[in-house]
């Protein structure tokens, strides 16, 4: 993470980070972290929690907030068929707002079979996305194959 903070500059809290780093992270640091525990719209109006994200963040950054952290799957999609893209609506605010926004999608697999990755992912103030985490759903097969093994 160090190399990727010190070619992409993202504000006064990396700064922080690499400095204490090169010190031997003996300082202690100090940040603001914001929890978002929204009501979702489910689908098909699921796409309208993407507005509503950008606005918890814009309010958590204006309270001072230096990470704003959202629940498994918010955005959203939720689940297939995937019918939008939160990554660019958070990219932008996390980048205008001057905050890290960590945020769940979805990335189709196998659309005929309807299984996607869960996404965790970490946008930085410098409009970036810098972390995806994939997780696989479990198909039916998958679940029964799992429970005659058990």
């Amino acid at each position: 993470m160090l190399i990727d903070f010190q070619e992409n500059p993202c504000g006064e809290l990396s700064a922080k980070i690499i400095d204490n780093l090169e010190e031997g992270g003996k300082e202690a640091m100090t940040f603001t972290l914001a929890l978002i525990q929204p009501i979702a719209f489910p689908p098909p109006d699921d796409e309208r929690n993407v507005s509503d994200a950008v606005r918890f963040v814009e309010k958590a950054s204006a309270a001072g907030a230096d990470f704003v952290v959202f629940p498994e799957s918010y955005p959203g999609p939720w689940r297939m068929p995937a019918t939008f893209d939160p990554t660019e609506a958070m990219t932008d605010v996390a980048k205008r707002c001057g905050v890290y926004v960590q945020y769940g999608s979805l990335e189709p697999i196998a659309e005929e079979d309807r299984t996607a990755y869960s996404l965790v992912v970490l946008a930085r103030p410098g409009g970036a996305v810098s972390y995806t985490h994939l997780r696989a759903h479990e198909t039916r097969h998958d679940l029964v194959c799992r429970l005659l093994l058990e």
